[in-house]
């Protein structure tokens, strides 16, 4: 009994309270007063603390609904205790808006619409609008359209308030504006409802406007984000359907703040909708940027950049270069000696030059001493195979002349963006014959002591993986093999 008047005692202090509220709160704890004590300890924890009384399948269920009423039920003493209006009957309401627009004959003006559906939610709020619009198009401020929309509705309602008024909005409406009208809508309804008013919102958006849309799926701040309520599908949704109104030439940091948090496949996916978007001329510390903290997915996202990439663009700059070697035979080198012109050094300098902005000034000598020649200029070695890039400076070793090429295309491993396969263009590779001396009119010794081929002055492409660049030699008068001795990077 000293259990039950505990609660009786609580419920009889709650005197501002209506005689409905009280009487549920007592029916709550009835329901979920089936405990009996069964020792001492239970009977003395039952005297100490109520609510151990109950079944431990309603304790909870008990206690915070007794909280939470009794918290309603102070809160709302006053109003309580005193005759307020009666709820509205939405149903009623919208029939009686709907019959009244029937007799109207004029367009409905902004205020007018927000007026009527005062009180009004979700489906009724709805509904009610749908009976005023008239069929013929007018317009409706953003502001007027916040106020339609209201702000007592779920998000889903929200969103199709949104899109049901998408066009009466007025063209170009500013960045500042189409925040305002989504609130602070997440998820796909926030996707949504940027695909709806995405025709009118001004072209050439900034990306700190474009953040701005996005509003609660791209936080401005960073240390809001959070891997777990992170929604990269709702993210790259919503971006990609605004990226048509970006502005063009954005920069590699730019870009990686509206990129976020997405990674790996995501943010390939994110980075395609906007590619072409990106300022040309790309460094190889932008796309780090871009890449971001992808741990899956590097290479796609490399190569997703094409031209705009340092990789990219040198392949363009060597395929025309290459083009107009070949239609020419080949192009004079202007130092000396002139023998130097159709040698694969001669090839790969002119090639080099194309892109790279260190000029590579190699003096008469053989290909395999280029790598200390090109390290003492200031230029960058690299003797990973797999860290190659279009437009370096190919160099094998063979304990004679040697032999160099350029690689003018790479495949890479999409997920570790190591380089997997190389296409190397190249000149004066084979063997000295009769009739490629006859060609150039010189005797075949001639052509075996100058190292003249029969592809001398000619070009030819290889291809090689990564993890076996060592090649035969072209003939078996030179036994010696050819040893991969390292890439010149281009600057």
């Amino acid at each position: 009994m000293r259990r039950w008047g505990t609660f009786v005692s609580i419920i009889s202090e709650l005197s501002a309270c209506s005689q409905s509220r009280r009487a549920g709160l007592k029916q709550l704890v009835l329901a979920s007063f089936h405990w009996k004590p069964r020792s001492t300890s239970d009977v003395r924890m039952a005297s100490t603390n109520p609510c151990a009384c109950l079944v431990p399948a309603f304790k909870r269920i008990a206690l915070f609904s007794l909280i939470a009423l009794f918290s309603a039920s102070a809160a709302g003493a006053q109003t309580d205790t005193t005759s307020g209006p009666p709820e509205i009957d939405q149903a009623k309401r919208v029939k009686e808006i709907c019959a009244a627009s029937v007799q109207q004959t004029s367009t409905p003006t902004g205020s007018a619409l927000a007026g009527s559906l005062e009180g009004l939610t979700n489906y009724y709020r709805r509904s009610a609008l749908s009976c005023q619009l008239p069929e013929q198009s007018f317009v409706l401020t953003v502001p007027e359209q916040i106020r339609i929309v209201g702000d007592n509705s779920t998000p889903e309602h929200k969103r199709r308030l949104i899109c049901r008024l998408a066009d009466m909005l007025p063209a170009h409406i500013s960045a500042g504006e189409s925040r305002k009208l989504l609130g602070e809508m997440d998820g796909y309804n926030r996707v949504e409802a940027i695909s709806c008013i995405s025709k009118k919102i001004t072209e050439g958006l900034s990306v700190s406007e474009v953040v701005e849309i996005l509003g609660p799926i791209m936080p401005e701040n960073d240390q809001k984000w959070s891997l777990q309520s992170y929604s990269p599908r709702d993210h790259i949704s919503a971006l990609c359907k605004l990226s048509a109104l970006m502005t063009h030439d954005i920069d590699a940091q730019s870009a990686s703040d509206v990129l976020g948090l997405a990674r790996n496949y995501d943010r390939f996916r994110a980075l395609g909708c906007f590619v072409d978007k990106l300022q040309d001329g790309l460094g190889w510390a932008d796309v780090d940027l871009l890449v971001g903290a992808s741990v899956s997915s590097k290479g796609l996202i490399m190569d997703r950049l094409g031209s705009k990439a340092p990789d990219g663009l040198n392949k363009d700059r060597l395929s025309r270069f290459q083009a107009d070697f070949v239609s020419r035979q080949f192009l004079v080198d202007p130092d000396p000696p002139a023998w130097l012109k159709g040698q694969c050094v001669g090839w790969a300098k002119l090639a080099f030059a194309e892109v790279s902005r260190v000029p590579l000034n190699i003096p008469v000598g053989t290909a395999r001493n280029i790598p200390a020649k090109a390290a003492s200029a200031g230029l960058t070695i690299e003797t990973d195979p797999k860290k190659a890039r279009v437009g370096a400076l190919i160099v094998w070793d063979n304990g004679g002349a040697g032999h160099v090429g350029i690689v003018t295309n790479i495949r890479r491993n999409s997920t570790t963006a190591d380089v997997e396969r190389i296409v190397v263009a190249e000149s004066n590779w084979g063997i000295a014959t009769e009739a490629g001396s006859k060609r150039w009119g010189i005797d075949l010794e001639t052509a075996k002591r100058e190292l003249v081929t029969d592809s001398y002055g000619q070009f030819s492409t290889s291809s090689f993986y990564t993890n076996s660049l060592d090649r035969p030699a072209p003939s078996t008068k030179t036994p010696l093999s050819y040893k991969f001795a390292g890439y010149v990077l281009p600057e």
